[in-house]
């Protein structure tokens, strides 16, 4: 199993996030790794921390930040290359829960129609759990305790912050639209051409991990006015694919 992991500086998230991957996962993953141009500072931590750990991993270093597209769709053509069924998105202010990923793939390799599988978090919108569950005192305990066919088919987006990429699925959609550079739009973007493609979008219910949303994003000094542009170029595609032929 593939799992890749784009970063830009940031790397105290980083090294928690691997921590909390490798407390919460099972041997016989490896880790794709596209550091977009960070710090040298925060590349070596990442770089010693992961070698320290002997955690298997394919580093691709960018010298700028080239977006989350782009290094995304360079870890994807790499994972392409291996055999495996499905590829896992982790960003690295995620920290996931004991036995994720099991939960993940069971229930991915249960339903063939599935192509992007996500899950629940305790931030953001869509994967908020208290908009599925209400407050909870302790949602990992509670979510992680639920029959794990619990789901949503989800209308809308299921965000890339740590998310299931079915591999039949990539080979028929293809790779992500890079004309959503530097970020925001582009998860949203492609679980509409999945939809349109036949492939189902769900976020899985039993499933938790820990989401310190938007801590690379909130880097950009222009992130709220990128998120508008996108929001329009995203309606401009997704009307785009539904003109008549």
């Amino acid at each position: 199993m593939d799992i890749i992991i784009p970063t830009w500086n940031n790397s105290d998230l980083t090294i928690q996030c691997l921590l909390a991957l490798k407390k919460g996962t099972e041997p016989g993953y490896r880790i794709i790794w596209i550091d977009n141009g960070s710090e040298p500072k925060h590349r070596t931590m990442v770089q010693d921390w992961m070698t320290f750990q002997r955690q298997p991993f394919m580093p691709i270093f960018f010298d700028e930040n080239l977006g989350f597209s782009k290094a995304i769709n360079r870890g994807l053509a790499m994972a392409l290359m291996a055999q495996g069924p499905e590829i896992i998105l982790l960003n690295n202010d995620v920290q996931v829960t004991p036995g994720w990923l099991e939960k993940f793939t069971s229930y991915a390799e249960a339903h063939p129609k599935i192509g992007i599988l996500g899950c629940l978090t305790n931030s953001g919108a869509v994967q908020s759990y208290k908009r599925y569950w209400g407050p909870r005192p302790n949602p990992e305990k509670f979510i992680n305790g639920l029959d794990p066919l619990a789901t949503r088919i989800t209308g809308g987006c299921v965000p890339f912050s740590c998310v299931l990429l079915k591999r039949a699925m990539i080979d028929q959609v293809g790779l992500l639209d890079e004309d959503f550079s530097p970020c925001l739009g582009e998860d949203d973007d492609y679980c509409d051409r999945a939809r349109l493609g036949g492939w189902r979008t769900e976020i899985l219910l039993s499933l938790f991990v820990y989401h310190d949303h938007r801590r690379t994003v909130e880097l950009l000094p222009n992130w709220q006015a990128l998120q508008a542009d996108h929001r329009n170029l995203l309606l401009k595609k997704m009307a785009a694919r539904r003109k008549p032929k």
